[in-house]
Protein backbone atom coordinates (compact mmCIF):
# COMPACT_ATOMS: atom_id res chain seq x y z
CA UNK A 1 0.00 0.00 0.00
CA UNK A 2 1.15 3.27 -1.15
CA UNK A 3 2.10 5.92 1.94
CA UNK A 4 0.19 8.79 0.31
CA UNK A 5 -2.61 6.69 -0.44
CA UNK A 6 -2.88 5.94 3.29
CA UNK A 7 -2.00 9.51 4.40
CA UNK A 8 -5.01 10.63 2.10
CA UNK A 9 -7.27 8.02 3.43
CA UNK A 10 -7.04 9.01 6.56
CA UNK A 11 -7.52 12.44 5.53
CA UNK A 12 -10.51 11.74 3.64
CA UNK A 13 -8.98 12.82 0.60
CA UNK A 14 -9.30 9.72 -1.33
CA UNK A 15 -11.71 8.99 -4.43
CA UNK A 16 -14.46 6.53 -3.02
CA UNK A 17 -13.12 3.66 -4.84
CA UNK A 18 -9.60 3.99 -3.83
CA UNK A 19 -11.22 4.32 -0.66
CA UNK A 20 -12.86 1.45 -0.36
CA UNK A 21 -9.44 -0.58 -1.76
CA UNK A 22 -7.56 1.15 1.37
CA UNK A 23 -10.52 -0.26 3.36
CA UNK A 24 -10.46 -3.40 2.43
CA UNK A 25 -6.33 -3.77 2.54
CA UNK A 26 -6.81 -2.77 6.35
CA UNK A 27 -9.66 -4.98 7.40
CA UNK A 28 -6.82 -7.62 5.98
CA UNK A 29 -4.06 -6.90 7.79
CA UNK A 30 -4.88 -6.22 11.55
CA UNK A 31 -0.82 -4.80 12.10
CA UNK A 32 -1.76 -2.02 9.65
CA UNK A 33 -5.11 -1.37 10.69
CA UNK A 34 -4.06 -1.06 14.40
CA UNK A 35 -1.58 1.76 13.17
CA UNK A 36 -4.21 3.24 11.19
CA UNK A 37 -6.60 3.58 14.00
CA UNK A 38 -4.32 5.14 16.25
CA UNK A 39 -2.90 7.55 13.74
CA UNK A 40 -6.60 8.34 13.18
CA UNK A 41 -6.89 9.09 16.69
CA UNK A 42 -3.92 11.60 16.57
CA UNK A 43 -6.01 13.27 13.40
CA UNK A 44 -9.12 13.33 15.40
CA UNK A 45 -7.25 15.31 18.33
CA UNK A 46 -5.89 17.73 16.20
CA UNK A 47 -9.16 18.45 14.00
CA UNK A 48 -10.53 18.86 18.10
CA UNK A 49 -8.42 21.38 19.23
CA UNK A 50 -9.00 23.28 15.52
CA UNK A 51 -12.27 23.06 15.97
CA UNK A 52 -12.32 24.37 19.92
CA UNK A 53 -10.38 27.21 19.44
CA UNK A 54 -11.20 30.78 19.62
CA UNK A 55 -9.91 33.15 16.80
CA UNK A 56 -10.22 37.19 16.68
CA UNK A 57 -11.40 37.98 13.13
CA UNK A 58 -11.22 41.86 13.95
CA UNK A 59 -8.46 43.03 11.52
CA UNK A 60 -6.87 41.81 8.16
CA UNK A 61 -3.96 40.82 9.82
CA UNK A 62 -5.97 38.75 12.28
CA UNK A 63 -7.71 36.71 9.96
CA UNK A 64 -4.29 36.00 8.04
CA UNK A 65 -3.22 34.88 11.44
CA UNK A 66 -6.17 32.92 11.51
CA UNK A 67 -5.82 31.41 8.06
CA UNK A 68 -1.89 30.75 8.98
CA UNK A 69 -2.87 28.83 12.06
CA UNK A 70 -5.50 26.81 10.27
CA UNK A 71 -2.82 25.83 7.78
CA UNK A 72 -0.35 25.23 10.31
CA UNK A 73 -2.93 22.77 12.01
CA UNK A 74 -3.87 21.04 8.77
CA UNK A 75 -0.16 20.40 7.95
CA UNK A 76 1.35 19.42 11.20
CA UNK A 77 -1.43 16.57 11.18
CA UNK A 78 -0.10 15.90 7.65
CA UNK A 79 3.60 15.45 9.12
CA UNK A 80 2.15 13.50 12.38
CA UNK A 81 0.92 10.83 9.82
CA UNK A 82 3.61 11.02 7.56
CA UNK A 83 5.93 10.92 10.83
CA UNK A 84 3.74 7.53 12.35
CA UNK A 85 4.12 5.88 9.08
CA UNK A 86 8.30 6.74 8.84
CA UNK A 87 8.24 5.31 12.42
CA UNK A 88 6.25 2.36 11.80
CA UNK A 89 7.51 0.92 8.48
CA UNK A 90 11.38 1.45 9.47
CA UNK A 91 10.55 -0.35 13.17
CA UNK A 92 8.93 -3.28 12.88
CA UNK A 93 5.88 -2.95 9.67
CA UNK A 94 7.90 -2.76 6.63
CA UNK A 95 10.84 -5.01 6.12
CA UNK A 96 14.56 -3.68 6.49
CA UNK A 97 16.53 -4.20 3.53
CA UNK A 98 19.81 -4.05 2.27
CA UNK A 99 19.95 -4.61 -1.59
CA UNK A 100 23.03 -4.22 -3.66
CA UNK A 101 23.05 -3.48 -6.13
CA UNK A 102 19.97 -1.36 -5.92
CA UNK A 103 18.40 -2.40 -9.11
CA UNK A 104 15.22 -4.54 -9.89
CA UNK A 105 15.85 -7.37 -12.05
CA UNK A 106 12.48 -8.85 -12.31
CA UNK A 107 9.46 -9.00 -10.87
CA UNK A 108 7.85 -12.59 -8.72
CA UNK A 109 11.04 -13.21 -6.22
CA UNK A 110 11.77 -10.84 -3.23
CA UNK A 111 15.58 -11.30 -4.30
CA UNK A 112 14.60 -9.80 -7.61
CA UNK A 113 13.18 -6.47 -6.47
CA UNK A 114 14.93 -2.82 -6.43
CA UNK A 115 16.42 -1.95 -3.14
CA UNK A 116 12.77 0.15 -2.30
CA UNK A 117 10.71 -3.17 -3.34
CA UNK A 118 10.13 -2.04 -6.46
CA UNK A 119 9.97 -4.00 -9.54
CA UNK A 120 11.40 -3.43 -13.05
CA UNK A 121 8.32 -2.76 -15.03
CA UNK A 122 5.12 -0.93 -13.65
CA UNK A 123 1.80 0.40 -15.80
CA UNK A 124 -0.20 3.21 -14.58
CA UNK A 125 -2.84 2.42 -16.93
CA UNK A 126 -6.55 0.76 -16.80
CA UNK A 127 -6.00 -1.36 -19.73
CA UNK A 128 -4.68 -4.58 -20.41
CA UNK A 129 -1.30 -4.91 -22.87
CA UNK A 130 0.56 -7.90 -24.26
CA UNK A 131 4.31 -6.99 -23.44
CA UNK A 132 6.39 -10.30 -24.77
CA UNK A 133 5.74 -13.23 -26.37
CA UNK A 134 3.25 -14.35 -28.30
CA UNK A 135 -0.68 -15.29 -27.07
CA UNK A 136 -4.16 -16.49 -28.69
CA UNK A 137 -6.79 -14.39 -27.66
CA UNK A 138 -11.01 -14.98 -27.93
CA UNK A 139 -14.48 -13.62 -26.39
CA UNK A 140 -15.40 -15.94 -23.23
CA UNK A 141 -18.01 -18.55 -24.85
CA UNK A 142 -16.61 -17.83 -28.40
CA UNK A 143 -14.88 -20.88 -30.27
CA UNK A 144 -12.96 -17.96 -32.93
CA UNK A 145 -9.68 -16.72 -31.77
CA UNK A 146 -7.01 -14.63 -33.03
CA UNK A 147 -3.27 -13.99 -32.61
CA UNK A 148 -1.50 -11.12 -31.07
CA UNK A 149 1.86 -10.10 -30.77
CA UNK A 150 3.27 -7.48 -28.23
CA UNK A 151 1.78 -4.25 -28.05
CA UNK A 152 -1.41 -5.14 -28.60
CA UNK A 153 -4.29 -4.41 -26.02
CA UNK A 154 -6.74 -6.91 -24.65
CA UNK A 155 -9.87 -6.58 -23.60
CA UNK A 156 -11.82 -8.06 -20.28
CA UNK A 157 -14.88 -11.18 -21.32
CA UNK A 158 -11.77 -12.41 -23.15
CA UNK A 159 -9.64 -15.89 -22.63
CA UNK A 160 -6.01 -16.19 -23.40
CA UNK A 161 -3.98 -18.89 -23.99
CA UNK A 162 -0.01 -18.62 -24.11
CA UNK A 163 1.68 -20.01 -26.91
CA UNK A 164 3.81 -23.43 -27.09
CA UNK A 165 7.02 -21.29 -27.47
CA UNK A 166 8.09 -19.32 -24.54
CA UNK A 167 5.93 -17.57 -21.82
CA UNK A 168 3.73 -14.14 -21.83
CA UNK A 169 3.76 -11.15 -19.98
CA UNK A 170 0.85 -9.11 -19.80
CA UNK A 171 0.62 -5.88 -17.95
CA UNK A 172 -2.24 -5.17 -16.03
CA UNK A 173 -4.37 -2.21 -14.87
CA UNK A 174 -2.39 -0.20 -11.80
CA UNK A 175 1.09 -1.50 -11.96
CA UNK A 176 0.47 -5.52 -11.85
CA UNK A 177 1.51 -7.92 -14.12
CA UNK A 178 0.10 -11.87 -15.21
CA UNK A 179 2.60 -14.09 -16.49
CA UNK A 180 1.72 -16.95 -18.24
CA UNK A 181 3.97 -20.23 -18.80
CA UNK A 182 4.02 -21.92 -22.43
CA UNK A 183 0.10 -23.58 -23.15
CA UNK A 184 -1.24 -22.01 -20.29
CA UNK A 185 -4.96 -20.37 -20.24
CA UNK A 186 -6.74 -17.82 -18.45
CA UNK A 187 -10.11 -16.11 -17.98
CA UNK A 188 -10.42 -12.28 -17.84
CA UNK A 189 -13.28 -11.84 -16.07
CA UNK A 190 -15.28 -8.27 -15.42
CA UNK A 191 -16.15 -7.16 -11.80
CA UNK A 192 -18.37 -4.50 -10.95
CA UNK A 193 -15.50 -2.92 -8.50
CA UNK A 194 -13.27 -2.97 -12.05
CA UNK A 195 -10.57 -5.10 -10.16
CA UNK A 196 -8.96 -7.33 -12.14
CA UNK A 197 -10.30 -11.00 -11.93
CA UNK A 198 -8.13 -13.96 -13.46
CA UNK A 199 -9.23 -17.55 -13.80
CA UNK A 200 -6.57 -20.45 -14.29
CA UNK A 201 -7.66 -22.55 -17.01
CA UNK A 202 -4.34 -24.37 -17.61
CA UNK A 203 -0.67 -24.54 -16.95
CA UNK A 204 0.95 -22.18 -14.82
CA UNK A 205 0.54 -18.29 -14.51
CA UNK A 206 1.81 -15.90 -12.00
CA UNK A 207 0.23 -12.61 -10.56
CA UNK A 208 1.90 -9.07 -9.51
CA UNK A 209 0.02 -6.88 -7.60
CA UNK A 210 0.58 -2.91 -7.19
CA UNK A 211 -1.81 -0.45 -6.23
CA UNK A 212 -4.94 -2.68 -6.05
CA UNK A 213 -5.84 -6.40 -5.01
CA UNK A 214 -5.85 -8.71 -7.60
CA UNK A 215 -8.85 -12.24 -7.56
CA UNK A 216 -7.46 -15.01 -9.07
CA UNK A 217 -9.19 -18.23 -9.08
CA UNK A 218 -8.22 -21.75 -10.28
CA UNK A 219 -10.96 -23.81 -12.62
CA UNK A 220 -12.19 -26.86 -11.45
CA UNK A 221 -10.92 -26.23 -7.55
CA UNK A 222 -11.73 -24.30 -4.34
CA UNK A 223 -8.59 -22.22 -4.58
CA UNK A 224 -10.06 -18.59 -4.73
CA UNK A 225 -8.04 -15.83 -3.76
CA UNK A 226 -7.32 -12.11 -3.30
CA UNK A 227 -3.68 -11.25 -3.92
CA UNK A 228 -3.41 -7.83 -1.49
CA UNK A 229 0.93 -7.24 -2.79
CA UNK A 230 3.30 -8.87 -4.30
CA UNK A 231 3.53 -12.31 -6.94
CA UNK A 232 1.38 -15.50 -6.61
CA UNK A 233 2.40 -18.70 -8.89
CA UNK A 234 -1.04 -20.47 -9.86
CA UNK A 235 -1.03 -24.15 -11.10
CA UNK A 236 -4.19 -25.94 -12.48
CA UNK A 237 -2.82 -29.34 -12.44
CA UNK A 238 -1.97 -30.12 -9.34
CA UNK A 239 -4.12 -27.77 -8.76
CA UNK A 240 -2.48 -25.02 -5.81
CA UNK A 241 -0.98 -21.45 -5.05
CA UNK A 242 2.13 -20.76 -4.28
CA UNK A 243 3.02 -17.15 -2.18
CA UNK A 244 6.18 -16.02 -3.96
CA UNK A 245 5.39 -12.72 -1.68
CA UNK A 246 3.87 -10.59 -0.22
CA UNK A 247 0.11 -10.39 1.20
CA UNK A 248 -1.83 -13.50 -0.16
CA UNK A 249 -5.45 -14.67 1.41
CA UNK A 250 -7.82 -17.73 0.75
CA UNK A 251 -11.28 -17.34 0.60
CA UNK A 252 -12.47 -20.07 3.04
CA UNK A 253 -16.01 -22.29 2.70
CA UNK A 254 -17.11 -21.06 5.82
CA UNK A 255 -16.30 -17.28 5.43
CA UNK A 256 -12.96 -16.77 6.99
CA UNK A 257 -9.45 -15.66 5.04
CA UNK A 258 -6.91 -17.35 5.84
CA UNK A 259 -2.65 -16.01 5.08
CA UNK A 260 -0.43 -18.14 2.49
CA UNK A 261 2.84 -17.40 4.64
CA UNK A 262 5.39 -16.66 1.67
CA UNK A 263 7.18 -19.00 0.09
CA UNK A 264 4.91 -21.75 0.98
CA UNK A 265 2.23 -23.60 -1.23
CA UNK A 266 -1.58 -24.33 -0.83
CA UNK A 267 -2.80 -27.35 -2.43
CA UNK A 268 -6.33 -27.63 -3.75
CA UNK A 269 -7.31 -30.00 -1.55
CA UNK A 270 -6.16 -27.99 1.57
CA UNK A 271 -8.94 -25.25 0.30
CA UNK A 272 -11.04 -25.76 2.90
CA UNK A 273 -8.82 -26.76 5.65
CA UNK A 274 -5.85 -24.29 5.05
CA UNK A 275 -2.28 -26.23 5.41
CA UNK A 276 0.54 -24.95 3.48
CA UNK A 277 3.98 -26.76 3.19
CA UNK A 278 6.94 -24.75 2.47
CA UNK A 279 8.09 -24.28 -1.74
CA UNK A 280 11.40 -25.25 -2.84
CA UNK A 281 13.58 -23.54 -5.71
CA UNK A 282 13.44 -26.98 -7.59
CA UNK A 283 9.51 -27.18 -7.03
CA UNK A 284 8.70 -23.75 -7.87
CA UNK A 285 9.55 -24.87 -11.98
CA UNK A 286 9.60 -21.43 -13.02
CA UNK A 287 12.54 -22.06 -16.31
CA UNK A 288 10.17 -20.28 -18.80
CA UNK A 289 9.26 -17.27 -16.39
CA UNK A 290 13.34 -16.66 -16.12
CA UNK A 291 13.58 -17.73 -19.78
CA UNK A 292 11.08 -15.08 -20.50
CA UNK A 293 12.67 -12.11 -17.99
CA UNK A 294 16.68 -13.22 -18.70
CA UNK A 295 18.73 -14.21 -21.66
CA UNK A 296 19.64 -16.55 -18.61
CA UNK A 297 19.57 -16.90 -15.41
CA UNK A 298 19.60 -19.96 -12.17
CA UNK A 299 18.22 -20.00 -8.73
CA UNK A 300 19.31 -22.62 -5.89
CA UNK A 301 18.72 -22.87 -2.44
CA UNK A 302 21.49 -22.87 -0.09
CA UNK A 303 21.89 -26.17 2.15
CA UNK A 304 23.27 -26.02 5.79
CA UNK A 305 25.71 -28.15 6.40
CA UNK A 306 25.00 -27.33 10.38
CA UNK A 307 23.53 -24.23 12.02
CA UNK A 308 25.32 -20.74 10.79
CA UNK A 309 27.47 -22.65 8.02
CA UNK A 310 26.18 -23.84 5.01
CA UNK A 311 27.61 -26.47 2.32
CA UNK A 312 30.40 -25.55 -0.18
CA UNK A 313 28.44 -22.95 -2.57
CA UNK A 314 29.69 -23.19 -6.36
CA UNK A 315 31.01 -19.42 -6.87
CA UNK A 316 29.54 -18.78 -10.66
CA UNK A 317 30.54 -15.44 -11.45
CA UNK A 318 28.08 -12.63 -10.69
CA UNK A 319 26.23 -14.95 -8.19
CA UNK A 320 23.81 -12.80 -5.86
CA UNK A 321 23.12 -13.90 -2.09
CA UNK A 322 19.55 -13.27 -0.73
CA UNK A 323 18.73 -14.35 2.98
CA UNK A 324 15.78 -13.49 4.97
CA UNK A 325 16.20 -13.29 8.34
CA UNK A 326 13.42 -13.31 10.79
CA UNK A 327 14.79 -12.44 14.02
CA UNK A 328 14.01 -14.14 16.91
CA UNK A 329 16.23 -12.04 19.30
CA UNK A 330 18.04 -8.36 18.52
CA UNK A 331 22.06 -8.32 18.05
CA UNK A 332 24.58 -8.47 15.41
CA UNK A 333 23.97 -10.65 12.53
CA UNK A 334 27.31 -11.34 10.67
CA UNK A 335 27.55 -12.73 7.04
CA UNK A 336 30.85 -13.63 5.20
CA UNK A 337 32.72 -16.13 3.10
CA UNK A 338 35.22 -18.17 5.36
CA UNK A 339 37.31 -16.10 6.98
CA UNK A 340 35.57 -13.02 5.60
CA UNK A 341 36.10 -10.18 6.34
CA UNK A 342 32.45 -9.94 5.58
CA UNK A 343 29.15 -7.68 6.60
CA UNK A 344 27.79 -7.10 9.85
CA UNK A 345 24.17 -5.86 10.37
CA UNK A 346 21.69 -4.73 13.38
CA UNK A 347 18.81 -6.58 13.89
CA UNK A 348 15.97 -6.02 16.07
CA UNK A 349 13.67 -8.74 17.19
CA UNK A 350 10.28 -9.65 15.27
CA UNK A 351 11.62 -7.10 12.38
CA UNK A 352 12.32 -8.45 9.19
CA UNK A 353 15.64 -8.83 7.46
CA UNK A 354 16.52 -8.65 4.11
CA UNK A 355 19.86 -8.93 2.65
CA UNK A 356 20.81 -8.99 -1.15
CA UNK A 357 24.48 -8.61 -2.18
CA UNK A 358 27.30 -9.85 -4.78
CA UNK A 359 28.87 -13.10 -3.56
CA UNK A 360 32.15 -12.03 -4.22
CA UNK A 361 31.93 -9.44 -1.97
CA UNK A 362 31.70 -11.70 1.26
CA UNK A 363 35.17 -12.98 0.93
CA UNK A 364 37.21 -15.76 -1.40
CA UNK A 365 36.05 -18.89 0.43
CA UNK A 366 33.33 -21.42 -0.97
CA UNK A 367 31.15 -21.69 2.61
CA UNK A 368 28.60 -19.14 3.83
CA UNK A 369 29.20 -18.23 7.57
CA UNK A 370 26.71 -16.34 9.56
CA UNK A 371 25.72 -16.11 13.01
CA UNK A 372 23.84 -18.73 14.64
CA UNK A 373 20.73 -17.85 16.45
CA UNK A 374 18.84 -16.01 14.37
CA UNK A 375 16.23 -17.64 12.03
CA UNK A 376 16.94 -18.17 8.09
CA UNK A 377 13.83 -17.79 6.50
CA UNK A 378 15.19 -18.27 3.39
CA UNK A 379 18.81 -18.86 1.31
CA UNK A 380 19.13 -18.59 -1.88
CA UNK A 381 21.75 -17.49 -4.48
CA UNK A 382 20.51 -15.47 -7.91
CA UNK A 383 22.41 -15.42 -10.94
CA UNK A 384 21.64 -13.26 -13.98
CA UNK A 385 22.92 -12.93 -17.41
Amino acid sequence: MKRDDLIDFLLGELPEEQASAVAERLALDEGAARDCARYADALSVLREASAEATWEPAAPRARVLQLGVRVGIAAAAVLLVAFGLFWANHNGVAPARVYEPAAAFGALLPEELGADGSVAPQNAGSGYVLRQGGVAISSLGAQATHDLTPGAEILENSEITCAAEGGARIELPHGGMLYLSPLATVQLRPRPDGRVALRLLSGAAATVAHDTPIHVSVDGTDLLLTQISGATLLRHQPGEATCLRGHVVLHVEDGSRWRIPESERLPAACARAPESAHASVESLELDWYFTLQYREATLRDIVWEREGVSAPLERTPGALLYLRVEPTKSGTFEVRMGAGPGRTFELTRGRRFELRVPLKTLGSADQLHVTPGFRIAQARLLTVR
